[in-house]
């Protein structure tokens, strides 16, 4: 019998430790763009009273980040492309972070409004693609997606 023992990859299958925080960094940039549309939605009628806010403003609030997010998302995509994936999600993360900040220590609704569609900006460039996984993944994505669709497809002719 030999005293080799298996490899610690072997051993214990599955994601290493730096692909786990990696994971965990990017689930939370995608959880807090979520949460940070949610709060703001429940604290609008705080933000009229604090920045004295007509009922039109509060709403560009949370208009202009989800049209900053939106038109963001093809041009966040491209610039992954272009400069790599890891480092425009890291600036972007921190972009929405200090657009956080700005936003909490706003003095009126204009840099509010202003603070809003910077945050929606970054959001859309740190938000998930698939364009974003490595080709190998896309592809395993790619069939996993036409499986689910074949599954759930409604027949058009008689025996199909």
């Amino acid at each position: 019998m030999s005293d080799h023992k298996p490899s610690s990859e072997a051993a214990s299958p599955g994601i290493d430790g730096r692909r786990r925080v990696a994971l965990a960094v990017v689930l939370s940039g995608i959880f807090v763009t979520i949460m940070d549309n949610s709060i703001v939605n429940v604290a609008i009628p705080v933000i009229r009273s604090t920045l004295h806010a007509s009922f039109g403003e509060a709403e560009l609030t949370v208009a202009s980040y989800a049209l900053a997010f939106s038109a963001g998302m093809i041009t966040g995509g491209r610039l992954g492309d272009i400069y790599g994936q890891r480092r425009v999600f890291m600036v972007a993360f921190a972009a929405f972070t200090l657009t956080s900040f700005i936003c909490g220590v706003a003095p009126n609704i204009k840099v509010f409004i202003a603070g809003r569609l910077l945050q929606g900006a970054s959001a859309a460039t740190q938000a998930w693609r698939p364009s974003s996984l490595p080709h190998d993944s896309q592809k395993r994505l790619g069939t996993i997606i036409s499986e689910t669709e074949k599954d759930h497809r409604i027949p058009t002719e008689a025996g199909s």
